[in-house]
């Protein structure tokens, strides 16, 4: 791409990208609808089959590496040994139908988002889509500590979609704030199930928007990760941002003698 600029028109897009586009453009709005459990697994199965039926009915050829066979070979080794246990212990059919699904919309997707990488999706597209949550991030974080503020209830509701089982509520709750046990302060999770899990991801967004090119949601981005980051409270979260932050400060000298004379009184 070089210095060209990326339009995330959806008409220059192709379906798999559209796909991934509006599920990650579109997360505020998951949570808002309990959903944000359920979008993973649909959307990896969705882009699985789509991928399935271009190499059969199409003859159209990915690049698949010996790292994602090996994700292939241990999650299908996993789901033969739950079947044969099932038999063993003589858990029925309906508990073996459902134990099939749960690890479809878990253990599974650790073989299937690797092979998803064979897909065809410009980078650039999931640096703007992230940058984006980070902007509407930045409009919906004031609403929530206004209801902190205010002394509303922290978690607004589960949702109905919670029928479909899961780790537990917190999966499918739309969370305003909750009040850390051992301090008795405020921390956020926001669309995570928990607040680390939303320095995790503060992180994530944090690579992604380093690398977009146009400034204004270059901006969105970083300043969006590190609210994520510091509203989370995650400790190990905010060392690593601080960490990632030198990293790429420091990446583009890493060839240059005076990092060296710089560095080398240090050692």
């Amino acid at each position: 791409m070089g210095s060209k600029r990326f339009n995330p028109d959806p008409v220059s897009m192709n379906t798999d990208e559209k796909i991934i586009w509006y599920s990650i453009t579109y997360t505020y709005l998951f949570w808002v609808l309990g959903a944000m459990y359920i979008v993973a697994p649909v959307i990896g199965w969705i882009l699985l089959l789509r991928m399935a039926k271009r190499y059969i009915f199409e003859r159209e050829d990915f690049v698949i590496t010996p790292a994602q066979l090996c994700w292939i070979f241990g999650m299908c080794t996993m789901l033969i040994a739950l079947v044969i246990a099932h038999f063993d212990f003589e858990l029925g059919l309906p508990k073996l139908i459902k134990s099939s699904i749960g690890w479809a919309k878990g253990w599974a997707l650790l073989a299937v988002f690797p092979l998803l990488g064979s897909l065809t999706i410009r980078p650039e597209l999931i640096y703007r889509a992230c940058c984006i949550v980070c902007k509407h991030t930045l409009i919906i974080l004031p609403f929530c500590i206004l209801a902190w503020l205010a002394g509303l209830p922290s978690t607004l509701y589960v949702s109905p979609l919670s029928i479909i089982g899961g780790p537990g509520p917190e999966f499918f709750s739309v969370s305003l704030y909750e009040i850390d046990p051992g301090s008795g302060t405020p921390r956020w999770r926001l669309f995570t199930p928990w607040a680390p899990a939303l320095g995790m991801m503060g992180n994530l967004f944090l690579n992604f928007a380093i690398q977009e090119k146009e400034r204004r949601y270059k901006v969105y981005g970083i300043l969006g990760s590190l609210v994520m980051v510091l509203v989370s409270q995650s400790r190990l979260a905010i060392l690593c941002y601080l960490l990632l932050l030198g990293y790429f400060t420091f990446i583009r000298w890493h060839k240059s003698p005076w990092l060296y004379f710089v560095a080398s009184p240090q050692s």
